[in-house]
């Protein structure tokens, strides 16, 4: 099976959701959301990317603050092309033989909507 970006990137962070740009790309860290599903098929869950700039992190370790960096992707300066190359290429070596363990390879990078899900 493999998986498929149905809607996104975007980012509820910025005010233009899919097209704006952080006030300053090369000191930012953007949360974008990407609706990916099963290829061929109809519907996605949500994952949300962290996106951060080597000049953010320098800014918090400078300050003193304590960062704990999981499931974020680093970036020299923030852009669109960027993070779509990234998301792309996580989805496309994503690996599972049913939607859950897909999602499962998935969420090592991102925040699943349905992770930690119990019924």
């Amino acid at each position: 099976m493999k998986a498929q970006i149905k809607l996104g990137p975007f980012s509820f962070d910025l005010p233009v959701a899919d097209s704006s740009m952080p006030p300053d790309p090369a000191d930012c860290w953007v949360n974008i959301v990407a609706d990916i599903g099963l290829e061929h098929a109809p519907g996605g869950d949500q994952f949300m990317f962290s996106f951060c700039t080597v000049k953010r992190i320098a800014s918090i370790v400078a300050a003193g603050k304590p960062l704990f960096i999981s499931k974020t992707i680093v970036l020299d300066i923030f852009s669109w092309d960027a993070v779509t190359v990234e998301i792309k290429a996580i989805v496309e070596k994503a690996e599972g033989n049913t939607w859950d363990e897909l999602a499962a390879d998935l969420s090592r990078y991102a925040d699943w909507e349905f992770q930690d899900y119990r019924e």
